[in-house]
């Protein structure tokens, strides 16, 4: 490749594919030395960055050799230390004569493991503070090597880089975060969904799938409530929640009559700042069944209750009256009562809210 443009559109390319470094660097080289003899590196200098670590050999072996080891024996390393924390260093090594380049061990090493025999750096920083070194080798049978002239062309890529480089953290860690968040929500308890400025589904956790015993259904990338009358309230508090961000949340009844609450988080700026995108998110919608279950039941019996004190503790989690659980456990009111009064005093609450509350932050965390 003999002209910059090229490398540049492929530098551009390392953004969401750091891997296509190990072509840059060839083209670079090429570029750099005029001929396909010869070799370049990227090379980071902070210890735990070796990942960004690309070089034109094709042997990774030979390749990591000269980031883990030739590097150190480097007769450059000592400018390289004095001029560490400058943003931009250009260094070749035309200090030294060619007897001292014929005799020196790390350029017979580099000489016969790589063909190459003259070297070329610069050293640049990144935004984010990360230190860089672009390196170019040329060939041992090149003997019109032209210093200032690899020089120069370093000077004219090394800015694109810089630039292209900082833009790859950034959608490194975006990336790495999204996938953090992303898995944190496959643990979530709750349905969630994330819509647009359409309110057509951008992303949907795999707990929306449970949802589906309530009447909850996702189709054609839209939220199918239970029954014509809550799939309009739903549509309603949609919009409202644009008009009043603070009006957030209500509850509706599922197919199977149990309670469900729905809290929508709106994002306001972000309509205002990206209109007309499909991907971007504008709402989180957050479906959670009001109810506790058997596992909630569980948690109760082995940390905190007995037996009967966490069944009757669950059925007034989930609305059912001390008169009516009385008859379910086949127990007299008086005895369900005074079993809830134990209840208190093992808990240290005082009212039947509560140990509502209590019951359903337990449920919340199973």
């Amino acid at each position: 490749m003999d002209n910059i443009k090229g490398i540049i559109d492929d530098i551009h390319k390392t953004i969401d594919n750091k891997n296509h470094w190990k072509n840059v660097v060839k083209e670079i080289s090429k570029y750099c030395n005029g001929n396909s003899g010869g070799g370049a590196s990227l090379i980071p200098l902070e210890s735990n960055m070796i990942e960004w670590r690309y070089g034109s050999n094709d042997d990774k072996k030979a390749d990591l050799l000269y980031y883990s080891h030739w590097r150190e024996k480097s007769p450059m390393l000592d400018y390289v230390n004095r001029n560490i924390n400058k943003d931009l260093f250009c260094l070749d090594d035309s200090f030294l004569s060619d007897d001292d380049i014929n005799h020196h061990p790390f350029y017979q090493e580099f000489l016969k493991e790589f063909g190459v025999k003259r070297v070329h750096q610069i050293l640049f920083k990144i935004e984010q503070g990360d230190r860089f070194i672009l390196s170019v080798q040329s060939p041992w049978d090149d003997l019109d090597v032209n210093p200032k002239q690899i020089n120069k062309k370093l000077r004219e890529i090394t800015p694109y880089i810089k630039n292209y480089l900082s833009i790859a953290f950034k959608f490194n860690s975006m990336n790495n975060t999204k996938k953090i968040f992303e898995s944190l929500l496959e643990d979530m308890v709750c349905g969630i969904v994330f819509l647009n400025e359409s309110n057509k589904i951008v992303h949907a956790n795999k707990k929306m799938i449970d949802m589906q015993k309530y009447g909850l259904f996702i189709k054609n990338d839209v939220i199918v409530m239970p029954d014509n009358q809550s799939h309009y309230k739903f549509k309603l508090f949609l919009k409202q929640v644009e008009e009043n961000p603070g009006k957030n949340f209500f509850k509706f009844y599922g197919k199977d009559g149990n309670l469900l609450s729905v809290r929508i988080i709106y994002f306001p700026e972000i309509s205002q700042s990206i209109k007309n995108s499909d991907s971007t998110i504008n709402k989180v919608v957050i479906f959670s069944p009001e109810f506790v279950s058997d596992n909630t039941e569980n948690i109760l019996k082995e940390f905190f209750l007995s037996p009967s004190q966490a069944k009757i503790s669950c059925m007034l989690a989930n609305g059912i009256s001390i008169k009516e659980a009385a008859v379910k456990m086949n127990i007299s009111e008086g005895t369900a009562r005074q079993m809830v009064k134990e209840v208190f005093v093992r808990l240290g609450i005082n009212s039947q809210n509560k140990l509502i509350s209590f019951v359903k932050n337990i449920s919340f965390m199973s």
